[in-house]
């Protein structure tokens, strides 16, 4: 029997929307490879929208924020995120949609979703040297430097610290500082802070430092204090067998007198000879020697002996070097020496002779090799 025209075009409708529609509460939906399926649907004639039922939003600061996902009502899905941690603004980010229960993963569309990055506060940036104090230690050109944060941002004194590699600085040299945190980048730039700059230049300004020359401070105070010193020791010894550290006795005409029979009578004059400025030709050997530098004034003593059990009596000299170690200019340009204390007599020596030949040859020449030796009128 044959179909009518009307008959065949219902058939054929119907066989359409079998294929469209599923014909048992089916959909065709989007895959997210581009394909399409045949999907059973929640209800009738609806596709779920997996996306209506979750809020994304972006917190955080950019380079460094997170997406927060939040599930607004019970459902059988959860999202994948294809990246939710350091995140700035303009990142494309791609949400799949994961089934949890037992609805097949085609009964949804869309089933994947870009999302666009957007909202991110822009972090702090941190001067982390603003504020920062140098402290200069130490005598050029073995000068050190600490670093003091009290000035500075809390979050830097909290969690920045400050190094350099320089060491054994003069005044004048030129160093970097490094600034390190004590926490990843990412971690404090979460809190909304970044270091743009993490080095900086500083010059050594006006230490300490150590003489070379005279030139270099006003020695007016201290020759005065050192004539006194030396005048003040050799009267010290008046009636005493040694004058200066050498014996009376070696000026008595004969061998039979006891060292202790010849006296120091009296201290006839003293006279300054000049002196001598001596500085290490390495600063290496610093660490040898111990002694930068030296300050010597030489110095002939005249003086009247007398031997109280033979009144007997003469006259004689001795010649004798009054030293200072490690003078320098403190911050404030005033000359110090020893361990930076004022004059006294812990700070000085003297080495004396019975000629002034010896005395150059054992305490000036010697030192030739090892110093730069500067003579004084």
């Amino acid at each position: 029997m044959k179909k009518s025209a009307k008959a065949v075009f219902a058939a054929a409708c119907a066989l359409t929307m079998c294929l469209t529609a599923g014909c048992a509460n089916k959909a065709e939906v989007v895959l997210p490879d581009g394909q399409t399926s045949q999907v059973e649907l929640e209800k009738d004639g609806e596709v779920i929208d997996p996306f209506q039922y979750f809020d994304i939003t972006f917190s955080g600061f950019n380079g460094f924020g997170s997406a927060v996902v939040n599930k607004k009502e019970s459902c059988s899905f959860e999202l994948d995120l294809s990246k939710q941690n350091d995140l700035s603004n303009g990142d494309k980010i791609t949400v799949t949609v994961v089934t949890v229960a037992d609805i097949s993963p085609d009964v949804i569309s869309p089933a994947y979703k870009e999302i666009e990055v957007t909202g991110l506060e822009e972090p702090q940036e941190l001067d982390p040297f603003e504020g920062l104090e140098l402290q200069f230690d130490g005598i050029s050109p073995f000068t050190t430097v600490s670093f003091n944060t009290a000035g500075c941002d809390k979050v830097v004194a909290d969690n920045i610290y400050f190094s350099t590699e320089a060491n054994n600085l003069s005044d004048g040299d030129t160093f970097t500082v490094t600034a390190e945190c004590l926490h990843s980048a990412s971690e404090l730039a979460r809190w909304g802070y970044y270091i743009k700059n993490k080095t900086k230049e500083y010059t050594v300004d006006n230490p300490a430092k150590y003489i070379t020359s005279v030139d270099e401070a006003d020695f007016t105070q201290l020759n005065s204090d050192m004539d006194d010193y030396v005048e003040a020791e050799a009267n010290a010894t008046i009636g005493e067998f040694k004058l200066l550290g050498i014996y009376v006795r070696e000026y008595h005409p004969h061998d039979t007198i006891g060292y202790f029979d010849a006296r120091l009578a009296k201290v006839n004059g003293i006279e300054d000879m000049g002196g001598y400025l001596m500085s290490l030709k390495s600063a290496n050997d610093m660490s040898s020697t111990g002694v930068y530098n030296k300050y010597y004034k030489l110095y002939r003593v005249d003086f009247s002996w007398a031997n109280n059990g033979l009144s007997e009596s003469g006259d004689g000299s001795v010649y004798t070097v009054i030293g200072i170690d490690n003078l320098y200019i403190d911050k404030d340009g005033n000359l110090k020496f020893g361990n930076g204390q004022d004059f006294s007599s812990d700070m000085l020596y003297y080495m004396s002779e019975m000629t002034e030949e010896e005395l150059n040859s054992k305490h000036i020449v010697s030192e030739k090799g090892s110093y730069n030796v500067t003579e004084i009128d």
